[in-house]
């Protein structure tokens, strides 16, 4: 990987970026829409699973499953991870071109970590009532109560 290093050259890229993601976000709608009336008229659900398998890593790929399963005539299938055609359902292909997959399952919002609030947490539920099976060791319960006293944090009330 070569690095950028002048500030040009970085903008000219980020630019660069926005233009091909807005493409790709076209693209990709286009694709999932042309494969959900494909499947509708055909009944071949492969071409909605080759999509959702083509998508980038990095990729919203639960909006694309959630926008499929919202206006296509597929289910999804948990166990497998693939659509399967689902025979009650309809192609509801106004829907598909009125609102974009983006739109679909919103990327949550980043939440910074609070150490303290997460180990009060695994206390308070800790030394709750646990029912069985809870995985759950006398050890382990003491374990985070040190820790949680080692570190100041009062599990005696709840944490703001």
């Amino acid at each position: 990987m070569k690095l950028l290093t002048n500030i040009t050259h970085i903008e000219t890229a980020i630019s660069s970026i926005a233009t091909r993601g807005a493409r790709l976000e076209r693209d990709i709608w286009v694709a999932a829409v042309s494969a959900m009336a494909h499947h509708a008229k055909h009944g071949d659900v492969t071409i909605v699973n080759k999509l959702v398998a083509a998508m980038p890593k990095g990729s919203r790929v639960n909006a694309l499953r959630d926008f499929i399963t919202c206006h296509g005539k597929v289910t999804f299938d948990e166990e497998n991870q693939v659509f399967v055609h689902d025979k009650e359902g309809n192609f509801d292909l106004e829907g598909a071109t009125a609102k974009s997959w983006t739109e679909f399952k919103p990327e949550p919002k980043y939440q910074p970590v609070d150490a303290a609030k997460l180990i009060a947490a695994l206390a308070k539920k800790l030394n709750a009532d646990r029912k069985e099976g809870d995985k759950v060791t006398k050890a382990q319960v003491q374990a985070v109560n040190k820790m949680a006293g080692d570190l100041g944090i009062d599990i005696t009330t709840d944490q703001k």
